[in-house]
Formats: C-alpha cells, structure tokens, sequence
C-alpha cells in the first residue's frame, strides 16, 4: 500500500515536471523530476524526460547518465536507446562536449589564479558556441555584472532566459542590472545638472577688463622700439654672458653624462631582474598550462567511460556479448562518477551488475575477436584483443599464448619468446604451455 502511495506521488511529480518542461521553466521541471525519481527510482519515464531537460541545458554528460540508468533498469521498449545512439551517433558531438567541458575547467582555473580576462574570453567562446549552456552564460554574465558591462551582461542573460524561461538566478541578475542602471542614470543627470549650474561663473576682484578698441591705440612707433630693445637685449647677453655661461655649460654636460651612466647601470640591473623574473613566469606559465592539459585529458577521459558504458549496456542488453565484452574490457571503473540525484541508482552500480559475467565469460568473448584478426593477419589488432581478454581474466594462458604467436607473426622474436616463456613458467601444465615449449623447440 505504502509502495503504490510512493509511486503515485512519482507519477505526480512527473506530471508537474512535464507541465513545467512545456512551459520551458526547466529549472522547476528538473526540480520536480528529482522528487518524482527520488520516490521511484524505477520511473523511467522521468528519468528519460529529466535527461533531456539535461541535455537542452548543455549538461550533456548527466544527460548520458540519466539515460544509460533508464536503459539498465529497462532495456526493451526504451526510448533512451535512441536518445544514447542520436550523441553517440552525431558527428563529433560529444568531442564538442568534452571540448566545452574543457574550456569551462580552464575558465575556473584562471579565475582563481587572478587571471578574470582570460576566464571571460574562454567563456565567452563557449556560450557563443553552445548558447543553451546555462552554468557558462550564468558566470559569464556575472563577471560582467562586476566589471559593470551590464549590456554585455544582458546578451548572456537573455541566452539563459530563452533556453529556462524563469530561471531564477539570471532574473536576479537582470533585476540587479536594473538597479544599477537606474543609479548610474540617476547619477548622470545629477552631473549634467551641476555643470549646467556652475557654466557661468563671477569675476574675481584681480581680473581685467581691457576696453575694447584697445588694440587700435598701438601705433607702429610702440612695435618698432620694442623691437630695438629686444635686439640690443641679446647682443648684450651674448657679448658678456656666454663666455662665462659656456665654462658652466661644460661643467654641467660633464655631470649630466656621469648621472645618465649611473641611470643606465640601474636600467641594466632592472633589465636583468626583470629577464629574471620573465623566465620565473615562463616556468609558472609553463607549469599552469600542464595543470590545464592534466585537468583537460581527465574531463574528456570521463566522457569516454560514459560512452563505453552506454555502448556496453546497450550491447548487453540487445544480446551482443562479444561487443559488449569489448567495451567493458575497455571501461576504467575508477573514472565513473555517480550523481547524487536522490534516485539511489549509480553508474558504478550498472556497471557493477554486469561485472559476474563478463570476468566469468567476457575473456572467451573478446579472445575470440582475437582470433578473427589473427586469421585475417592483423597481428596488431589481434594483440590488442588478447591484451583485453588478459585485462578480464589475467589467469587466460591461452589468450597470452596467442599474445605471443602474434608477435611472432610481427617478427618480434623478442617479445614473442619472452611471453612464450611466462607461459611455460605461470602454467606449466597447460595446453598453452605444451604449445609454447614446442614454440620454443623444447
């Protein structure tokens, strides 16, 4: 009874959060779909919906999780099948999401070294890329917001309101760009006033007014004694003062040349401090941008595991165990991250569920793949399906007996040998072993 109540109440919430959907507010929608899962994690129809709601908003990776539950708890009839195939299917899309995921980590990096300018070029180049992206759009309209480039700010806002309607966060946002404005106007046209007030000023008591018509009373007499003056002035400088003045005038070059030395030593200084200083920053950078390659190679290794194990379910479930074996042979289950949605259903859990078989079966299944491409003569192909088969069940002599006929094809006799000998020596009594000993001649 208690059971059906729960399930109910799901069914409810489901209802609401497709309400919701249609009226594009999907931050309730996701709201109410984590309720309706968190009574019932088994409705899949509110996983499948809350995926999508995912997917619109650029999280496309929990979009891949919440569908390759789905698919698990219910692999026949599911629309998540398509929904998984349609990104796995489409031309580079989900390298487009590691790409932005990247940029997005490298953003947070830069701006907790201090370095905002850079963070807001590389967010920008995602929201103009993938404009329905809303955690990216939200900090960049932030940053904006603080920098007071509020037009800047609103272009980005507008980009989150379109895709979720009411999201909360950007119209706080927008409201506080409106008061600000409002108070940047306000203080503009209190400026605009005062200068209009102060733009005819009092004549103090010291100023002059020359009468007007002044000019007219010079007469060209005035200018010409003037100019009588000016010239017995410089003949008098020059006759009597620059012998004197010329003695100074060497004195003063000399010290004017000894300081200018001492400048240009300092400059020599400051320019060797500061190589020294550009090549400690060289090394910083150098060092960040490692850190940025290490954090970049991780974010898109994760998306990876997501499409083996989405690759896997959706071969185990259709029956196709060889391929399955594959992917799952290829899968880090370090690297599998759950998301805490209130459902009790993880990744690690799926992956978990499949993991009696394939250790039990999978290795037969891969080494099969194998042995096709060793009779094809793909040697390298074939030592790679061997290496996995080994991943699966480490104890498989058979799989490492083939491992090196491989390299023997390949001509590397070393390594052929080599791993003819760890045959004989792990497993003595085997099948694969007597093969290798007569590999070996003995």
């Amino acid at each position: 009874m208690e059971k059906s109540r729960y399930i109910r109440l799901s069914n409810s919430y489901y209802n609401q959060g497709l309400i919701y959907a249609k009226q594009r507010d999907l931050s309730a929608c996701i709201s109410c779909l984590k309720k309706a899962l968190y009574l019932n994690k088994n409705n899949i129809d509110a996983r499948n919906l809350l995926g999508l709601v995912y997917y619109e908003i650029g999280e496309a990776a929990q979009a891949l999780v919440q569908w390759v539950i789905s698919v698990n708890l219910k692999p026949d009839d599911n629309v998540a099948q398509r929904y998984i195939r349609s990104v796995r299917d489409k031309s580079g899309e989900l390298e487009k999401v590691a790409d932005d995921i990247k940029k997005y980590n490298q953003a947070l990096m830069n701006l907790k070294a201090g370095n905002r300018d850079l963070a807001i070029m590389l967010l920008a180049r995602v929201a103009d890329f993938a404009p329905n992206y809303i955690n990216v759009n939200l900090l960049l309209s932030l940053l904006y917001i603080d920098n007071e480039e509020y037009s800047n700010a609103e272009r980005y806002l507008k980009n989150v309101l379109d895709v979720d309607r009411y999201n909360n966060v950007a119209r706080n946002y927008m409201q506080a760009i409106k008061e600000a404005t409002a108070v940047n106007r306000k203080k503009k046209r209190e400026k605009k006033r005062l200068k209009n007030t102060y733009s005819h000023r009092s004549i103090s008591d010291d100023e002059v007014i020359i009468p007007k018509g002044y000019n007219d009373s010079i007469g060209w007499q005035t200018v010409l004694n003037i100019g009588i003056g000016l010239l017995i002035g410089a003949a008098s400088i020059f006759f009597i003062y620059m012998p004197a003045d010329r003695a100074k005038m060497t004195d003063s070059h000399n010290k004017e040349l000894t300081l200018l030395g001492e400048k240009l030593n300092e400059s020599n200084l400051k320019i060797n401090d500061l190589t020294n200083s550009s090549d400690e920053l060289k090394a910083e950078i150098d060092r960040l941008k490692e850190s940025m390659n290490t954090v970049d190679e991780e974010t898109a290794d994760k998306i990876a595991q997501y499409q083996l194990l989405a690759g896997m379910i959706d071969a185990y479930k259709s029956g196709d165990y060889t391929n399955a074996a594959n992917l799952y042979a290829m899968i880090d289950a370090d690297k599998l991250i759950d998301i805490d949605d209130g459902s009790g259903v993880s990744a690690k859990a799926i992956y978990n569920e499949v993991s009696g078989y394939m250790t039990s079966e999978g290795d037969s299944l891969v080494m099969s793949l194998g042995d096709s491409a060793y009779n094809s003569r793909n040697y390298e192909l074939a030592i790679q399906y061997y290496d996995k088969s080994l991943k699966l069940n480490p104890a498989n002599s058979m799989a490492l007996f083939k491992k090196a006929l491989s390299y023997k094809q390949l001509g590397d006799v070393q390594n052929a040998n080599a791993f003819f000998e760890e045959v004989i020596e792990k497993y003595p009594n085997s099948e694969a072993a007597s093969s290798a000993r007569l590999e070996r001649g003995y």
